[in-house]
């Protein structure tokens, strides 16, 4: 964000405008960035206390001292810890994806990032009665950052396998430009306008909500576009360069 300079005037009330909006501007402006620093320090110095009350959930449930009903509370508190801290880190990426902290940009294969992430989620896809169908049709070499390129599509495969129909085939097309995952479902996500907003999700989901709208952050930063639709039967997520 940039301060507003204000055109030059010999106006007395055009001065006192600019003036005016100017203050407004940088007070703005300075807000914004107490904002963002202020969610970075919160998500930072979340991680270790996030960290000490995980490794004592596991020291509780890995003893003998808890009889089974114990030993489910313990087990929901840990699911929910395991909860706030994929949230936490979430937000934290956000901020840093917001502050622009991934500048080191190279020349990347999207389709060996493809090949690499179709080997890493194979066994979950197949746990999980679904089978990955990969068609290249064209090279994609992109300027980008190879950290947050690897994020984006693996939220997309994770998402195409963890959500939508129980079993079924995973479409992944790579065409020109142009990177399409399809996998089935019933039906399309009711809130398909606001899915890429933070914290959006379906109701019976087990997701914290953040995936899609990191995946969005990831594609601006990129100058890319991604898009959802329904068609026969499947969620169909498409990432391509803006026109």
């Amino acid at each position: 964000l940039t301060p507003f300079e204000p055109e030059k005037s010999s106006i007395l009330e055009f001065k006192e405008l600019n003036e005016v909006i100017k203050t407004l501007t940088e007070k703005v402006i300075h807000d914004y960035g107490v904002l963002k620093q202020f969610s970075e320090d919160a998500s930072h110095e979340l991680q270790t206390p996030l960290a000490v009350i995980r490794a004592k959930i596991e020291s509780l449930l890995n003893g003998n001292q808890l009889n089974s009903v114990q030993s489910e509370k313990i087990q929901a508190i840990s699911n929910s810890v395991n909860k706030l801290s994929r949230i936490n880190n979430g937000l934290l990426l956000l901020t840093k994806i917001d502050n622009n902290q991934f500048t080191q940009f190279e020349l990347l294969s999207i389709h060996q990032m493809i090949i690499e992430k179709i080997e890493y989620f194979k066994e979950l896809a197949e746990l999980k009665g679904k089978e990955i169908n990969y068609s290249c049709k064209s090279e994609w070499n992109i300027q980008g950052n190879k950290n947050l390129l690897d994020i984006l599509i693996n939220n997309l495969l994770s998402n195409a396998i963890n959500y939508g129909g129980s079993s079924g085939k995973i479409d992944i097309d790579l065409e020109y430009n142009k990177l399409i995952i399809k996998n089935p479902g019933d039906e399309a996500i009711i809130n398909r306008f606001k899915m890429f907003e933070r914290f959006n999700k379906e109701s019976d989901s087990g997701s914290v909500g953040l995936g899609l709208a990191i995946s969005k952050h990831i594609c601006n930063v990129h100058k890319l576009f991604i898009e959802y639709s329904f068609e026969k039967g499947a969620h169909v997520f498409t990432v391509h360069e803006k026109l």
